[in-house]
């Protein structure tokens, strides 16, 4: 499964930008835009969500700045 991400820039009132909404998407469903639950296979941890992350280069495509990253609703279950 291939995947890709999409960062959308999120201004403050005095068009700064202050945060960066990443979508991450898979060629076989492109319209379910966040990062998937199989990811973890079943079972979600924090270290692997951090991995995940850092291997997609988040630091340096979010340049320091907030990072909102949508979830499947099941993903956070039964994490550690």
């Amino acid at each position: 499964m291939e995947s890709f991400a999409v960062r959308q820039p999120i201004y403050n009132a005095k068009k700064n930008k202050v945060a960066y909404q990443f979508n991450f998407m898979n060629q076989d469903q492109l319209s379910n835009k966040c990062i998937l639950s199989a990811v973890f296979r079943g079972k979600f941890d924090s270290k692997q969500l951090h991995e995940v992350l850092v291997k997609a280069g988040l630091e340096q495509l979010s340049e320091n700045k907030t990072a909102i990253i949508p979830f499947e609703r099941n993903t956070l279950k039964g994490g550690s």
